[in-house]
């Protein structure tokens, strides 16, 4: 049995409008790839590493937990004493994962989620939010319609690129390329393409 979504009606079509909407402000085609780091620095979000938070480790894998290119911790959203928002994302995620990373943590500040303070005495591993299943759905749906906007899965999917060819154009992972098609029913919409 399917897993019931935890998604507020309109929330995937309103999640679609917002990618592309940035995209308009930053002056990108709707079908084109738009960079977590680039829509950040766009909203005001300051983006580091964990070693820019913690000079002194100089071990970054006892930050991260795991120095396998995708395993490990992944990014987190906190505010600043001054009310700034920060990501601070593990840069040793290839680059396709850290743009997943990223969009995903952007998702949750467009979408309001609570997000931790900084405490006077950092400790990266208990910065990590609660993860509210709600929050967490809506962050994984707006986090990958901005890093794959749907007008951009019928262009490309138009234009006859498999799945793989589509994750190098938005560097993303083929593993997202597909979350998106299943999620967006692009395949139906194209079925006559014999995609």
């Amino acid at each position: 049995m399917a897993k019931k979504s935890l998604l507020p009606r309109g929330f995937k079509a309103n999640a679609e409008r917002i990618a592309i909407s940035y995209r308009e402000e930053l002056e990108l085609q709707s079908h084109e790839p738009l960079c977590g780091f680039a829509l950040a620095k766009h909203l005001n979000i300051e983006v580091c590493k964990p070693e820019d938070i913690f000079p002194e480790n100089t071990n970054i894998v006892d930050l991260i937990g795991s120095s396998d290119k995708d395993n490990g911790w992944s990014a987190l959203t906190m505010i600043t004493g001054k009310g700034n928002k920060l990501i601070i994302h593990n840069n040793l995620h290839s680059p396709a994962r850290q743009q997943s990373n990223l969009m995903h943590e952007i998702a949750h500040i467009l979408c309001d989620h609570k997000y931790s303070e900084a405490p006077e005495n950092l400790e990266l591993l208990s910065l990590m939010r609660d993860h509210n299943p709600q929050q967490e759905e809506e962050a994984i749906y707006l986090g990958s319609a901005l890093q794959i906007p749907r007008d951009g899965l019928v262009w490309n999917l138009k234009q006859r690129k498999n799945y793989e060819e589509i994750a190098d154009f938005y560097i993303a992972s083929k593993s997202m390329v597909t979350f998106r098609v299943n999620t967006t029913g692009v395949k139906r919409q194209l079925s006559y393409l014999n995609i």
